[in-house]
């Protein structure tokens, strides 16, 4: 196909229609232009690292624990170290099951439920629906209600009401020590 270049105005030849010819093309459309060698490659690769380097970011982030290159820009440990750290954080802060309510007598009562949950006899203690055979759900121990047997809630009704229990507690603190 013959056509026309918009630019030099000199005829040209191409499989398609465009608007410029080859020369003009490379100016207008640098999308096109041939792929860098790898020495241009590797000059901005280098550019890059004189950047980072320039800003005071370091080019590679070092292992907290072990001074090894973390594998990632956003955490402070290699992987390694990072399973390591993560479960120390998990035993230092985090109550046991049983502290926290879900001890052997939790589990029991909740196997006991399973059965009719299962069948779909069951409705949510919250909201009173029924819970589906595939819904997932929790066995509610309602903190301000202890006087009320442990019942199967929806799962998303337990732990709304939970976080909304929650809020409420901080927020009758936040008032009384202003």
């Amino acid at each position: 196909m013959v056509n026309l270049c918009c630019d030099c105005k000199q005829l040209f030849t191409s499989r398609k229609s465009r608007l410029w010819c080859d020369d003009c093309a490379k100016v207008r459309e640098p999308w096109r232009l041939p792929e860098k060698d790898e020495a241009t490659r590797e000059w901005e690769r280098q550019q890059a690292r004189n950047r980072r380097i320039r800003l005071g970011q370091p080019a590679v982030r070092l292992c907290k624990r072990c001074g090894q290159p973390a594998t990632s820009s956003r955490s402070w440990y290699c992987d390694r170290c990072r399973s390591v750290a993560v479960a120390r954080h998990r035993r230092t802060y985090t109550k046991s099951a049983t502290a926290r309510g879900y001890g052997s007598s939790h589990r029991q009562l909740r196997k006991s439920w399973v059965p009719k949950v299962e069948a779909g006899e069951v409705a949510c203690g919250h909201c009173g629906r029924p819970i589906a055979p595939d819904e997932p759900w929790d066995l509610s121990h309602p903190a301000d209600r202890k006087d009320l047997p442990p019942e199967p809630w929806h799962r998303r009704c337990n732990r709304q009401y939970a976080a909304q229990w929650a809020n409420r507690q901080r927020g009758a603190t936040r008032r009384s020590n202003r």
